[in-house]
C-alpha cells in the first residue's frame, strides 16, 4: 500500500560543495509550494518522476550517488529543476557558463524577492477577488 504524505517537506544539505544553494533553491520551492503557487501532478505521475531520477541517478553514478560527495552536473541539475518548477530560472547564459566556471551564486540573488513579489501580487489578486 502506498501513502500520502502532504505536509511532509524534506530540504537540508546533501553531500554536494553546492549544499548551501540547493538548500536555498529547494526552501524557496517549499516556500511556494506552501502558498499554492507549485502545481503538482497526480501521484502517480511524481512516483514516475522519482523512478525516472533514480535510474538517471544510478544510470550517470554507476549506482554509488550515494557515496561520497557529488559534483556538477547533478547539484547544478537539481538547482535548474527547482527553478524550473517555479518558471524563476536564470538565464541559459549564466548557467553554461556555471558548468564550465566556478558557480557565481550571486547570480541567484533575484529569485527569492522574485518569487515574494509574485506571490504578493497573486495574493493581492486573490483579495481583490
Amino acid at each position: 500500500m502506498q501513502r500520502s504524505l502532504d505536509g511532509l517537506y524534506f530540504n537540508g544539505y546533501n553531500s554536494s560543495f553546492f549544499s548551501p544553494l540547493n538548500a536555498e533553491m529547494a526552501a524557496v520551492w517549499i516556500a511556494a509550494h506552501l502558498a499554492g503557487a507549485v502545481p503538482l501532478p497526480d501521484p502517480d505521475a511524481m512516483r514516475r518522476q522519482v523512478e525516472a531520477q533514480l535510474a538517471f541517478m544510478d544510470a550517470a553514478t554507476d549506482r554509488h550517488h550515494c557515496r561520497g560527495t557529488k559534483i556538477i552536473p547533478f547539484s547544478l541539475k537539481n538547482v535548474d529543476e527547482v527553478l524550473d518548477d517555479l518558471d524563476l530560472n536564470i538565464s541559459r547564459r549564466v548557467r553554461a557558463a556555471h558548468w564550465l566556471n566556478p558557480v557565481d551564486p550571486s547570480a541567484y540573488r533575484a529569485v527569492t524577492p522574485t518569487l515574494v513579489a509574485r506571490l504578493r501580487t497573486r495574493a493581492g489578486v486573490l483579495q481583490d477577488a
